[in-house]
């Protein structure tokens, strides 16, 4: 189609030099020309945008003229000298008729040439002038149109004009997605409008549109917000001039695509629409939409919706080819292998072949710092500094708990809810009872835990297994079967779980809520250690403990749950002992030197061999924390000896935090689950001290985290360990306090302003001399020394 411009000057004067001919005395009677009005199709209505009349690309320009309000007349306004056809008559009568009220008159004029049409016959007006007795009379004598003229109105503009049908399909899926959009709380709705964060791959997938790509598939296992980032985009096309969006759901569909519209346009229409006929419609929107761009949106496409409805998605497919188009699907990785390849054979099908895909994976740093800002904003929380490096905080569905949490909460003005930086039992549980989880997922991941649980008595004799396992929860699919029977398919095709197979057969499934099944570990293992317990085996019990805790995902915290279980229940001793025996594991780090054979796991790629040939010095080192990670979280909780008096009850809380504090190492919970997002720590080390986590970083350390907290609970307690720590020149420990206390620097709550203030105005003039002394090493030139004074004066803050 050529495409004709015309600046908003020469539109003006057209229009005037048009009515100063055919209705003299237009302005006399206080004529109105309307650039933008609104066409109606059943409940749906779009609009025909002139506003701008240098990016409109149609040879005809639709103009409404309107006296107080009510539209009079249609001005097709056509490029001089083109000649007036009988396909500009019926495009003109077919607007007009679909305007609501509709005006009388319709004129197609091309500056040499008008003619009038009344709107209702469809008759050529014998009339050179109007004036406004004669607008009235044919106002006055108008009938309400057939519905055979409005099918036929209907029908000519959206086989001519493919952007109207592919805006009133826009109108539709904005009325789809209103459908599942609620409030925060609401969790049968998946989205929630003023508590987005915006992923970075919306970006991508414009860019990709951009670039020509048809077919994108966005592939992420279950709750990771696939239907939200399809909203993004659909959001972002609202925004865009010329964009238009359809919006499919897989699951809402159990027939076909193409009959379910015909049956909601047969309904807003209130005449029948066929399948054909709206084929032809959506045919002419993806090929006929000049300037525009028009993106079909399919969610949770998979390998199990009826073949009807497949079918014609491919067909879909194939008709975007070529086009300026796009159409983008969500699906999980398990379907996506289903629909892509023919199974048993080296076939790729159209949606392989085609498919560019991305990876919706957990929140980034940025996304995740959105997310913290949004929690602010809505709800006066905001997760704790140092929160950027929990990897629990990454994932949507736990953001959106956490935001659910704070939305039932009433916080005064000027004050803001602070979240843990580090996730602790609680979080996991909490976590864990979304009601988002249906009774069929959480009976699906409390098979998974046993099974699991199974799998560990043959982890010492399968290495592979057991590094695969470790930390993530995977479990043979072997195993599974032997439990569960038949369960596994229904487990696989849910898209709660990834099946992969790997080397020499060993094929795993592997948990993708890993929190479920930390939750669900929890009381397995409680149940198996007392059993195994009888009152003289506390080193077995303990090994075994530790082994079965730390192939679950989160297994600090699960192993957390499990003492604080024990403790608050008749096995109390049971949980003295295996506390004692922690204690008695101190931090391990082994140097990896020539000849070291490092074995990692990767999801993506499975086992992972890594032959050291050279010594790696001070920088190469094998680490294990594990057990001081687990006391870490548990020092929370204040803990006291039994049988003893008030000043000496919490003796043995004292000496476990001033035992986990002091140690040397950086004591921050294992990245298990995920290579992608670990953010590296700023840290020092300093000679004779340790490794120490930089103040900028927030609270990192579970050690610091539990001081805090005790703070709170038992202020005394933290004031002794200080006094300890001061008296026993324990920088390290002192650091670890000190990161503690001074977020209550600037509390508004009296009390712990008041110990923050106690604490500071002791220990911050003492700081920059202890880390003169630190950093000197012993080197005899005092002048060399106050240097250093005055540098780390700055280190502090």
């Amino acid at each position: 189609m050529t495409c004709y411009f015309m600046n908003e000057a020469t539109l003006e004067a057209r229009i005037h030099a048009v009515l100063d001919v055919v209705f003299p005395t237009f302005r006399e009677v206080k004529i109105v020309h309307q650039k933008s009005f609104t066409v109606k199709f059943g409940h749906h209505t779009v609009s025909v945008d002139l506003n701008d009349p240098k990016s409109y690309s149609k040879a005809v320009f639709d103009i409404l003229l309107t006296i107080a309000d009510k539209p009079i007349m249609l001005l097709e306004l056509k490029k001089e000298g083109l000649a007036l056809t009988n396909e500009d008559r019926d495009q003109g009568l077919s607007y007009a008729r679909l305007v609501h009220p509709m005006p009388p008159i319709l004129l197609l004029s091309n500056g040499y040439e008008n003619k009038l049409y009344n709107t209702y016959t469809k008759e050529l007006l014998e009339k050179d002038a109007l004036d406004i007795v004669i607008i009235q009379s044919l106002i006055d004598s108008s009938f309400r149109l057939a519905t055979k003229d409005l099918r036929e109105a209907i029908d000519f503009l959206l086989n001519r004009e493919g952007s109207l049908f592919a805006k009133v399909l826009t109108r539709i899926s904005q009325g789809k997605f209103a459908m599942i959009t609620g409030k925060i709380a609401e969790l049968s709705k998946t989205i929630v409008e003023d508590f987005q964060v915006e992923r970075k791959l919306v970006n991508e997938v414009f860019q990709l549109n951009k670039d020509g790509q048809n077919l994108i598939g966005i592939i992420a296992p279950a709750f990771y917000g696939k239907t939200n980032l399809l909203f993004q985009v659909y959001s972002k096309c609202a925004l865009a001039q010329g964009h238009f969006v359809f919006f499919i759901d897989c699951k809402d569909h159990n027939y076909s695509i193409f009959q379910q519209l015909a049956n909601e346009f047969s309904r807003e229409l209130s005449f029948a629409v066929s399948r054909d006929k709206v084929h032809d419609w959506l045919n002419a929107s993806i090929r006929h939409i000049d300037g525009s761009r028009f993106f079909i949106l399919i969610d949770n496409f998979n390998d199990d919706i009826p073949e009807p409805v497949k079918e014609e998605i491919i067909e879909l497919i194939d008709l975007f080819k070529e086009t300026r188009n796009s159409l983008i699907y969500t699906i999980d990785e398990f379907s996506y292998k289903k629909l892509a390849h023919i199974e048993d054979r080296k076939y790729t099908t159209i949606i392989g072949q085609r498919s560019k895909l991305l990876m919706l994976d957990e929140f980034d740093i940025e996304e995740y710092s959105s997310a913290n800002e949004l929690l602010f904003r809505k709800f006066n929380a905001s997760i704790g500094h140092g929160g950027q490096f929990a990897v629990e905080y990454r994932h949507p569905r736990i953001i959106r708990q956490m935001a659910i949490a704070m939305s039932s909460l009433t916080i005064k003005s000027g004050l803001y809810a602070k979240i843990h930086s580090i996730p602790n039992v609680d979080s996991l549980r909490h976590f864990a009872n979304s009601e988002i989880f249906t009774n069929s997922v959480r009976k699906a991941y409390a098979q998974l835990a046993t099974a699991f649980i199974k799998d560990i008595a043959i982890h010492h004799t399968n290495s592979d297994l057991h590094i695969a396992a470790a930390g993530n929860g995977a479990v043979q699919l072997s195993t599974y079967k032997a439990l569960y029977g038949k369960d596994h398919k229904k487990l696989v095709r849910s898209g709660l779980v990834i099946v992969r197979e790997y080397k020499d057969g060993l094929t795993l499934i592997l948990p993708k809520i890993p929190e479920l099944l930390a939750v669900y570990g929890i009381d397995l293992i409680e149940e198996i250690i007392l059993k195994e317990y009888d009152g003289t085996n506390i080193n077995a019990v303990c090994s075994h403990f530790l082994e079965l805790v730390s192939g679950f995902p989160y297994g600090d915290l699960v192993a957390c749950g499990v003492l604080i279980k024990l403790g608050r229940s008749e096995h109390y001793i049971l949980f003295s002992q295996l506390v004692q025996r922690l204690m008695d594991i101190p931090p391990r780090l082994d140097g990896i030197t020539a000849g070291t054979r490092v074995v990692l796991f990767s999801e993506d790629f499975g086992h992972l061999y890594v032959n050291f040939e050279d010594d790696m010095g001070e920088e190469g080192f094998i680490g294990d924390f594990f057990p001081y990670i687990i006391l870490s979280l548990l020092c929370e909780l204040p803990m006291g000896l039994a049988n003893h008096g008030d000043n000496h009850a919490l003796s043995f809380h004292l000496h476990l935090l001033n035992k986990i504090a002091s140690s040397k190492f950086l004591l921050v919970r294992p990245y298990m689950q995920t290579f992608r997002k670990i953010q590296p720590v700023l840290t020092f080390q300093p000679k004779k001290v340790g490794t120490i986590t930089s103040g900028k970083e927030g609270i990192v350390e579970p050690i610091v985290q539990s001081i805090q907290e005790c703070v709170f609970k038992i202020p005394d307690v933290v004031e002794r360990l200080y006094e300890d720590g001061m008296a026993d020149r324990n920088f390290i420990l002192l650091w670890r306090v000190y990161l503690a206390v001074r977020e209550f620097y600037d509390s508004p709550h009296p009390e712990l302003y008041a110990f923050a203030s106690k604490f500071k105005r002791s220990f911050d003039p003492l700081f920059a001399d202890m880390m003169a002394d630190i950093l000197a090493d012993d080197d005899p030139d005092p002048s060399f020394r106050e240097k250093l004074k005055m540098l780390t004066k700055d280190f502090q803050s």
